[in-house]
């Protein structure tokens, strides 16, 4: 009951879209039941049965707005707006005013038309298309009964001269239809197609392709807000930035494929080893930037360690059979006179010094 509840009250501005379509639907047929009375009242049309088709015509558009409104329609993934059902059933309408019209039958034919025209708006072309000719099977059929029951109200000669017409009229509005139709299609496409392309565009902006890390410019988007909360709300901040030893030697001796290899390594165990809170990119070739948020430096310290170690045990001897990976860190914690570039900065000088004493190391500043 809840999941219907959300679904009859939802704002979703694709179902307020074909409520509406519903909605100007119904007051057309609305219009045409006018004329079907209209009709009644000058002698053309019989009462009883035009209001039967009346109240049928209202109880069936009652049910397609429950369908809309309770999200039942959501369950057909290619015409979630009924479209195809609500227009042959509206076409079913018509050739039933078109029995009851008598004399006036042709007029009906005009509904027929723009009813057709309708159809560009919701409707893929191939069902335009079997709308097409189940408006034409259903208006023949309905001839020849009119023809052979009402003879006297239906004369065959008037009702083939109408069919013909019909048979010209309705696939031209049809042909307008599936063109615009067409068009549409191929917006639509478009607009996926931009979607995607839109979606690789923000990943490129974010993501390192090479790593699946953040890239540096996420990166310092994402520690300059960090340094924005640390002026409004003090607390423990690290910032460690990572080099691989001995990296060139690697491309030198295995080529750079092994080398892009052991970066996807070394970022997916870094990956493993950092919390969800934690912020880890690469910062440019083979070095790696850690920002650790409320995270005071011994826990900082603790966490590469554990980066060391789970490196120490990672099998490479796919790469290379004499491959051990390491890394050389230099960490810093943040003080309240740090600008995100100071902070940086002495995370170098940090990893510079724990490179030339000895690397496989940690320098803390």
């Amino acid at each position: 009951m809840t999941l219907l509840a959300e679904r009859v009250f939802s704002s979703d501005p694709a179902q307020q879209l074909r409520l509406k379509a519903w909605w100007f639907a119904t007051c057309c047929y609305g219009a045409y039941a006018g004329l079907a009375f209209v009709q009644v009242a000058l002698g053309l049309s019989p009462l009883w049965p035009t209001v039967g088709l009346f109240m049928t015509v209202l109880f069936t558009s009652a049910a397609f707005y429950v369908a809309l409104r309770s999200g039942w329609n959501l369950r057909f993934k290619h015409d979630p707006a009924l479209a195809f059902g609500q227009l042959v059933v509206g076409m079913l309408y018509f050739y039933c005013m078109y029995a009851l019209a008598g004399l006036a039958s042709g007029a009906v034919i005009i509904i027929t038309a723009s009813h057709i025209a309708y159809s560009m708006f919701g409707m893929s072309v191939a069902q335009v298309r079997r709308l097409v000719l189940i408006s034409l099977f259903a208006l023949g059929v309905t001839i020849l009964l009119c023809s052979w029951l009402a003879p006297e109200r239906f004369p065959w000669r008037v009702q083939i001269v109408t069919y013909l017409y019909a048979c010209i009229v309705v696939p031209l509005i049809a042909r307008l239809a599936t063109q615009v139709t067409s068009l549409h299609e191929r917006l639509r496409a478009q607009r996926s197609e931009l979607k995607v392309a839109l979606a690789r565009v923000q990943e490129l902006a974010i993501w390192d392709d090479l790593t699946q890390v953040h890239n540096r410019r996420h990166l310092m988007e994402q520690m300059q807000a960090e340094f924005r909360k640390l002026a409004r709300k003090p607390s423990p901040l690290c910032v460690a930035l990572l080099d691989i030893d001995f990296f060139k030697s690697v491309n030198d001796r295995y080529g750079h494929a092994a080398g892009d290899e052991v970066l996807r390594r070394f970022a997916a165990s870094a990956k493993a080893i950092v919390r969800n809170t934690d912020l880890l990119g690469r910062w440019g070739g083979e070095e790696f930037m850690v920002m650790f948020p409320d995270t005071p430096t011994p826990q900082a310290e603790v966490a590469l360690q554990r980066l060391r170690g789970h490196l120490s045990r990672l099998e490479l001897s796919d790469i290379a059979t004499d491959l051990k990976l390491t890394f050389s860190a230099g960490l810093v914690q943040v003080v309240p006179e740090d600008t995100l570039e100071a902070a940086i900065e002495r995370a170098d000088q940090a990893m510079y010094r724990a490179k030339t004493g000895g690397r496989n190391r940690t320098v803390v500043e």
